[in-house]
């Protein structure tokens, strides 16, 4: 079964590795929906020479290393808009 996937309209794809999702967009909910643009928040080691890079939302960045999230404020999200 595929869990639904929350997102406000100000959720933007990761621009600087094409287009990926923030790494809990899977796990998004009503409450907690993924907003803003997507950005790398950390970098993850699978080896010596293999690395990946973790992607977050403004929401869920603060979330990888425990913290908590972010609710979007609507003022920032009108501004966001007028900068487009």
């Amino acid at each position: 079964m595929t869990k639904a996937r929350f997102t406000s309209s100000s959720y933007k794809t990761a621009i600087c590795c094409y287009g990926v999702n923030c790494y809990h967009i899977d796990d998004s909910t009503e409450n907690e929906p993924c907003w803003g643009a997507v950005g790398v928040v950390d970098e993850v080691s699978y080896g010596e020479d293999d690395y990946g890079w973790v992607h977050g939302c403004e929401g869920h960045a603060e979330c990888w290393g425990g913290g908590d999230y972010i609710k979007e404020q609507p003022e920032l999200q009108r501004a966001n808009k007028l900068l487009e």
